[in-house]
């Protein structure tokens, strides 16, 4: 994560030493964030649920931009990237530990053999390629205080794609599992914010 922000902070001009400490700071209230999640969706603080880091973190970030003295949006810029590799790092965990299979998707009725979609490594792969588009946009300087609503308006239908294919289908609203409720929020929450801000840009 740190190696990411150092990488995106020339063009977005952020000072190194506090971009330094930024991402250590953000990697801690990332984790709060993941466990924070988990309880509001299970009752208990065993586990992770990565919407945290999406639907949390702006009002973390909004925090240490007031103790760091830095915009919001420059840190919320140098963030989304990041939180995509937490991501992927989180994915490591999921396999390790087994959590987060995929769905049967075909068994051989003669030989047993089965094929399960291989929704951890899918994902883990899937948050690298959000992370390195969204390092090349920040690069383009074009979209400069909007990555952060793009990260989840792309990041959130990915996700609600592919939780289908999870093995874990349990309804947490109406008939949706969490992981695709939380994915609409996100692409809900990140449209109207970056409708918002190309309104602003315009009459600005």
């Amino acid at each position: 994560m740190t190696a990411v922000m150092l990488l995106c902070r020339k063009w977005i001009q952020a000072p190194i030493a506090k971009t330094t400490v930024y991402s250590i700071l953000l990697t801690i209230c990332g984790f709060a964030s993941v466990k924070l999640m988990y309880f509001i969706e299970n009752g208990e603080w065993e586990g992770l649920s990565f919407f945290g880091a999406i639907l949390f973190e702006p009002l973390f970030i909004l925090l240490l931009s007031l103790i760091l003295r830095e915009k919001w949006t420059t840190l919320l810029d140098l963030s989304a990237p990041s939180i995509s590799v937490m991501q992927a790092v989180m994915k490591l965990e999921c396999l390790r530990s087994g959590c987060c299979s995929g769905r049967l998707l075909y068994m051989n009725p003669e030989t047993g053999k089965q094929f399960v979609f291989p929704s951890r490594e899918v994902e883990l792969i899937a948050a690298l390629l959000i992370a390195t588009l969204l390092v090349y946009l920040i690069s383009r300087k074009k979209n400069q205080g909007e990555i952060y609503p793009i990260y989840m308006v792309i990041y959130g239908i990915v996700r609600f794609a592919l939780n289908w294919f999870r093995n874990s289908r349990e309804a947490f609203v109406w008939l949706l599992p969490a992981g695709n409720f939380w994915a609409l929020v996100a692409i809900l929450i990140g449209a109207v914010w970056l409708l918002i801000l190309r309104q602003e840009k315009k009459h600005s």
